[in-house]
């Protein structure tokens, strides 16, 4: 078309030359290059829009291969490192966020639950003592491909804080005890929550068959950790770390303890168990109630639908609750101390990353 319009305007300054009306022959090849600008322009316009689409078609097509070329971790870490500086702290952030190393590049390596329910329930025993029944309940985005699940009791601040972002275990959970290390409540709480543990779960067999176990006690097959394999189940008790970055194993003898649950004797058949779909966790511990507080902490990614902390039995002592989640989304201004509901409802929705959770907290009223 816009070659026709090109011969229509040297046609047309030919009549001009040759007309014995130049000025009425001007006026049509004026217009007939009017034409010819209008047409080039929109021409141009789509040509471009074409461009700038397919452009963006090869750039998405190429950043999404790019991204499941690569495994989780690779992406999130030079993202992390981008934005903000490259840093060895990126590398536990990275593992926090994705629920594992990201080595895998189908996330096989990854701990998600994206659906999560977890009750407390709180009962009073004496002036120093109460007792908290916790049930967990994880349902996973992928299939984690263990058999075991770890427990890491701990009477550490510190390590408190350090277990979860330094624990390779895909299922675990972690207990906190409080204690004076003048006497022996640490090991005698340890050994009564032990003694209570219930384990459920949905797995999937090697012949990819579906199968659900209702939770019961396996403390027939749980193993205590030794001390010189803690560095297999908490990367700061490796041995091959530098100094500085190595716990010493020795000072946390009295503080720390660590039990392996194997998940393949609850199986329904020989079959052995090669992904866990479900995981849902209830035991009872007892507490010092002089702590003031308990709380719940997500061990890797939780999606969390509905928490509820049950304070009926807490009838041993006249006492003011106060709730305080600790998440993204959570409440600018405090809720206030009261006396009320003694069975409350959180419904979270949303999603609670390692070191997140939700604390309740009391005073004497």
């Amino acid at each position: 078309m816009t070659i026709g319009i090109v011969a229509g305007a040297l046609g047309a300054l030919g009549l001009v030359l040759a007309s014995p009306h130049p000025f009425l022959a001007l006026g049509a090849v004026l217009l007939l290059v009017g034409a010819l600008i209008v047409v080039t322009a929109t021409v141009a316009g789509i040509v471009r829009h074409q461009l700038r689409r397919q452009a963006g078609f090869v750039t998405r097509t190429v950043e999404r291969g790019m991204l499941d070329a690569l495994p989780p971790g690779a992406v999130l870490e030079h993202l992390l490192d981008r934005v903000y500086g490259p840093s060895p702290s990126n590398r536990g952030l990275v593992t926090a966020v994705l629920g594992g190393e990201g080595a895998a590049h189908d996330g096989s390596d990854l701990t998600i639950s994206d659906h999560t329910e977890v009750d407390l329930q709180l009962s009073w025993i004496d002036e120093t003592t109460y007792r908290m029944v916790m049930e967990q309940r994880y349902r996973f985005r992928s299939r984690v491909p263990s058999a075991l699940f770890v427990i890491f009791a701990t009477s550490d601040y510190e390590l408190r804080d350090r277990i979860i972002a330094g624990c390779r275990v895909p299922l675990f959970d972690m207990w906190f005890v409080g204690a004076d290390q003048a006497d022996d409540y640490f090991d005698d709480s340890v050994e009564s929550m032990r003694d209570t543990v219930h384990l459920g779960l949905h797995y999937v067999d090697a012949a990819d068959e579906k199968h659900a176990v209702a939770a019961r006690a396996p403390q027939q097959h749980v193993e205590e950790v030794q001390l010189s394999d803690w560095g297999r189940y908490l990367t700061f008790f490796r041995t091959d770390l530098p100094a500085g970055q190595r716990l010493d194993r020795r000072e946390y003898m009295d503080k720390l303890r660590i039990f392996a649950f194997s998940l393949q004797p609850m199986a329904e058949t020989s079959s052995p168990i090669a992904t866990v779909q479900r995981l849902s966790v209830r035991y009872t511990m007892l507490q010092r109630l002089g702590s003031g507080y308990c709380y719940w902490e997500a061990p890797f990614p939780c999606h969390m639908e509905r928490m509820s902390f049950d304070t009926t039995r807490m009838t041993g002592a006249d006492l003011q609750f106060h709730l305080k989640p600790f998440t993204f989304g959570a409440p600018a201004s405090p809720v206030p101390w009261k006396t009320g509901d003694p069975v409350v409802e959180v419904p979270v929705g949303n999603w609670i990353l390692p070191g997140q959770g939700v604390a309740l907290m009391w005073r004497a009223a």
